[in-house]
């Protein structure tokens, strides 16, 4: 494959259509899913998503208990769609041992599976102590506990303080969506609650937590809450490198911002494309499975067609059209997928960064693509055998000239590793960087390479996409080849 960035179009981007929503692999980061049935999972399996489920502690021990048993049913039915996230019992806040049997708590989670743990707004918006003050989230009494999560490698996200819309009359919020949450939810608007920490305050506290645990994995919910300027955000992911942040529940202040200055917000997803995850904040209830899936693809829909396209796009959290920001297909499955596997990379058993050869073998067989040039692309891969895979690409342009290229896949020292002779030249070697074995996907990567710097297979029944990325003169730049299996 490599030796046709020769002959490609330099530098130019590729992006996707509509019509690639369900042949992509996507992961959701932000979902609730609380019942025993398992149709809303078993239905997104078409459109090849999996989930990020949580369990957030929002309200009583019986109710919380529930979630909590739910997210599980839901991971033991199929741990491969869907990765645990918990949180931990806020009553008793006062008692001497709160902290060592939460962590007792958490022992038990993180043994049983879950790859995180959520703080929810209540801290620093609702939980007092014995004196009536408001526990914020910078408290000393939870660093012992952010410390486990970290030394169990797990990640903390924070649903921390509101949308700034919050503090505004309802008649200045600038999306649909908020004016009707803030109406019906008084006791979270906090324009009515003067007495409660600002908007500000609550950002403070949560930069301080992050300032005294500096090297904790940490994911902003809700765009960490500064969700209505990109600047802002940008600014927050530059003082915490080790932090990312999710767009779910905040797609409409994004658009707010796309209508007033579209180039900045495009700007700002392909500036951190490493640093920005897709969620919706999906919410599933007992029976509603079904009814979920049709309401929330049609918001997947939306979005798909807002990230990848320029279209004019009618979305109900806006009175106006927002125009799409056509992102380019290598920004977008970071956004939609890979940011999450390397954040949440113990979350599901097929998703290995180590395979053995033999696993490989879903490559194997005569590919060939047409290419719309009318250049002829074959590749041939032999099946594995001892600690080898070969593989030869050869491009017959429309002139006749050809270019061709060895491969080879190999198990050295115990890892997997992509080597690439372009026209026989000095073979570069690619690292494993993951494989998927549910979804026949694997990805290989060298950081010192410029371009490409990243080689990726995706099969999918008689189809096998190849696609390679990297910088091209400084700027993100991607071929991809569709092939079908002709023996």
């Amino acid at each position: 494959m490599l030796a046709l960035m020769q002959t490609a179009a330099s530098g130019q981007e590729q992006y996707y259509s509509l019509d690639d929503f369900s042949r992509v692999a996507k992961i959701d980061i932000h979902a609730h899913i609380h019942t025993d049935d398992t149709d809303f999972v078993n239905l997104s399996k078409r459109d090849r998503f999996r989930f990020v489920n949580m369990a957030v502690w929002s309200s009583d021990s019986k109710t919380n208990a529930e979630k909590h048993r739910t997210m599980w049913v839901q991971y033991e039915a199929d741990p491969d769609r869907t990765a645990p996230i918990c949180s931990f019992p806020l009553e008793n806040w006062d008692s001497p041992d709160w902290q060592q049997a939460t962590i007792a708590y958490l022992k038990e989670q993180f043994d049983r599976g879950a790859v995180g743990v959520k703080i929810w707004k209540n801290i620093g918006m609702e939980l007092r102590d014995s004196e009536g003050q408001l526990v914020m989230v910078d408290d000393p009494k939870l660093d012992p506990v952010i410390d486990y999560i970290e030394s169990r490698g797990k990640v903390l996200l924070g649903h921390l303080g509101e949308p700034k819309n919050c503090w505004l009359p309802i008649d200045e919020l600038t999306t649909l969506n908020d004016r009707s949450y803030f109406s019906e939810n008084p006791k979270y608007h906090m324009h009515l609650h003067p007495e409660m920490p600002s908007y500000e305050e609550q950002v403070a506290a949560r930069d301080r937590m992050l300032d005294k645990h500096p090297t904790v994995s940490f994911v902003g919910c809700h765009l960490a809450s500064l969700e209505w300027s990109v600047d802002r955000i940008a600014a927050f992911l530059e003082r915490y490198p080790n932090a990312t942040v999710g767009v779910a529940a905040r797609m409409g202040q994004l658009q707010y911002q796309t209508q007033r200055d579209r180039q900045r917000v495009r700007k700002f997803f392909i500036e951190y494309q490493d640093r920005i995850m897709y969620g919706t904040d999906t919410g599933v209830r007992p029976g509603r499975g079904a009814e979920k899936y049709a309401y929330v693809k049609k918001k997947w829909l939306r979005d798909w067609e807002y990230f990848n396209t320029d279209h004019q796009i009618e979305v109900p959290e806006l009175p106006d059209p927002v125009q799409g920001i056509k992102l380019p297909k290598t920004v977008v499955d970071k956004i939609y997928r890979d940011n999450a596997l390397r954040v949440f990379a113990a979350s599901w058993p097929g998703q290995k960064r180590s395979v053995s050869l033999p696993q490989l073998n879903w490559l194997a067989g005569k590919w060939r693509c047409k290419m719309p040039d009318k250049s002829v692309v074959d590749e041939d891969w032999m099946r594995p055998s001892g600690t080898a895979m070969l593989g030869m690409n050869r491009t017959v342009r429309g002139d006749g000239q050809t270019s061709f290229e060895f491969m080879r896949i190999a198990s050295e020292d115990g890892s997997i590793l992509f080597f690439a002779s372009p026209s026989g030249r000095k073979a570069t070697p690619f690292n494993l960087a993951y494989y998927d074995q549910p979804n026949q996907r694997v990805a290989f990567e060298n950081e010192d390479n410029d371009f490409p710097n990243r080689v990726i297979y995706d099969r999918r029944g008689d189809e096998l996409t190849g696609r390679i990325e990297g910088k091209f003169n400084g700027q993100p730049a991607s071929l991809q080849w569709k092939f079908e299996l002709v023996e």
